[in-house]
């Protein structure tokens, strides 16, 4: 056996040895994400327009909460409360979602006279939807669409976002 060789077999091992290494950790996070009962809306609506609906509903829940922040949720000890992301689970094989957050946050700044240091007081806001059991992903979008989102019944309520809102940020 010459030096050449015995150097191929031993970058062949070393090769070998590390795509044994590496390969149970990815098959375990394929098969992990394979038997997920849940996803993200996004990862579960299977059209382009479906998920550009929900993209276009987000954007459109975002925009009304800014429309109406000042004169609502906005008036108390934090007045610059930001919608960051509704998101919402679904059941991979049934489309049923398994619940809807919206997140916020604010922070409500002073002045330490004493040290000149700017205080923060950060605040965070998780609200869920209530959505009637046994919602499906497509029937939220469609009873919601882009229009005024916020302000529209939830499938199967007489209950909004808006509303809910009310109970959440207060």
């Amino acid at each position: 056996m010459n030096m050449h060789t015995i150097v191929n077999s031993a970058a062949c091992c070393a090769i070998v040895l590390l795509g044994l290494c590496s390969t149970p950790p990815a098959r375990a996070a394929n098969a992990a994400s394979i038997s997920a009962a849940y996803v993200d809306m996004s990862d579960y609506l299977p059209t382009w327009q479906q998920q550009e609906a929900w993209l276009n509903l987000q954007y459109a829940l975002k925009r009304d909460f800014d429309n109406v922040c000042g004169d609502t949720f906005c008036s108390g000890e934090y007045t610059n409360i930001q919608a960051l992301r509704y998101r919402c689970s679904v059941n991979r094989t049934t489309g049923v979602i398994g619940e809807c957050i919206w997140t916020f946050a604010a922070s409500d700044e002073s002045i330490d006279p004493g040290s000149g240091k700017v205080v923060v007081q950060p605040r965070i806001w998780q609200c869920r939807s209530p959505l009637a059991p046994y919602t499906h992903a497509e029937e939220l979008i469609q009873a919601l669409g882009t229009s005024q989102p916020l302000s529209r019944p939830l499938p199967r309520s007489n209950q909004s976002l808006h509303y809910s809102l009310s109970d959440c940020l207060y």
